[in-house]
């Protein structure tokens, strides 16, 4: 099916080309009752209404051409004389006042599903309720990033309680070393972070801090990270295996899907099979999971990638192979 929507490219160029218009007449032409008329017209109406036919079949939010006609109306107070803006006035302060009352209420009834979609998730971990509220309101790669950049102060400040691992449930940091490894990460990163400030420092203060921040915020990313594992750890349901590596990926696989489960063999060709871990070679796994049909895995930010072979760690590798085993009956 032919694809007839515009490159986007034009949707920022035609509302701009009417904008710059705009401005171009009321700088070069002699402003009467009429001109200035159809200028705050254009700037109010026909500014605003083309962006939002441009976006209306794209994913783009709708709700995003209220700043533009907003941009129309401050750009129609700098341009056209006190005198002219009558009409422009009057849009001031009739027009924009509903429409930022339908703001609000937007708002409002955003909050409302939210809650409500929060409320419906049978979800147990706090990032899975976190990602099906992102959906229900965002485009799906808008909403995993949403979610995973929410989800950092939760782990970092709110979430100190320690799960207690059902039956079915498996953890996978405990014995795999990459708990350690990542608290590594951050004090080369605290330590790295002293010394780049410093030298930086002496050619740019601001750059010197923006470089900071950045890498205090990579330290909340990868606690997070940290603090996120054993809140989600493997899960055996009726039907699905379910993995996960803290907030990073995930997989839920069919358990008819599951032709075997091996031990890991280091001596054998793993070329075609792809680590659960996001660590890769620096984490060394235990399982070798075969599929009889290729799987999906999701990782960051929603980008997805297939596999016949999956290699994963777990801590109790044997009680997994037995629940797994039992479950696959």
């Amino acid at each position: 099916m032919k694809d007839n929507t515009l490159p986007a490219p034009l949707i920022i160029f035609l509302p701009l080309l009417v904008l710059l218009s705009s401005i171009l007449i009321a700088k070069y032409f002699p402003l009467d009752s009429s001109l200035s008329i159809g200028i705050t017209a254009d700037l109010v109406l026909t500014f605003p209404l083309l962006y939002l036919v441009l976006i209306w079949n794209r994913k783009i939010p709708k709700t995003t051409a209220i700043p533009v006609l907003f941009i129309g109306v401050v750009v129609g107070n700098y341009i056209l004389p006190d005198d002219q803006q009558v009409y422009l006035n009057a849009i001031k302060w009739y027009v924009l006042p509903i429409v930022e009352l339908a703001v609000l209420i937007y708002i409002l009834y955003g909050i409302y599903k939210v809650s409500q979609a929060y409320k419906a998730s049978d979800a147990a971990d706090f990032y899975t309720k976190l990602l099906y509220v992102s959906q229900q309101l965002f485009p799906k790669k808008v909403s995993y990033f949403i979610a995973s950049e929410l989800s950092i102060p939760y782990y970092c400040f709110f979430c100190w309680q320690a799960p207690i691992l059902k039956q079915n449930q498996f953890f996978y940091h405990k014995k795999s070393g990459s708990i350690a490894l990542l608290w590594a990460l951050i004090m080369i990163l605290i330590v790295e972070t002293i010394a780049l400030h410093f030298i930086v420092g002496l050619w740019s203060t601001t750059a010197a801090w923006v470089l900071t921040i950045l890498s205090i915020y990579t330290c909340f990313q990868v606690l997070s990270l940290i603090k996120s594992m054993p809140q989600r750890p493997f899960e055996v349901k009726e039907t699905v295996l379910w993995l996960a590596y803290g907030t990073l990926c995930e997989a839920k696989i069919p358990l008819e899907q599951i032709e075997q489960v091996l031990d890991y063999d280091r001596t054998k060709d793993t070329t075609n099979a792809v680590r659960f871990s996001p660590l890769g070679e620096l984490e060394t796994p235990n399982l070798w999971l075969k599929f009889k049909h290729p799987i999906k895995i999701t990782t960051t930010f929603g980008k997805q990638k297939e596999c016949s072979d999956l290699l994963l760690f777990v801590d109790d590798k044997e009680g997994f192979q037995q629940y797994l085993a039992n479950s696959l009956i």
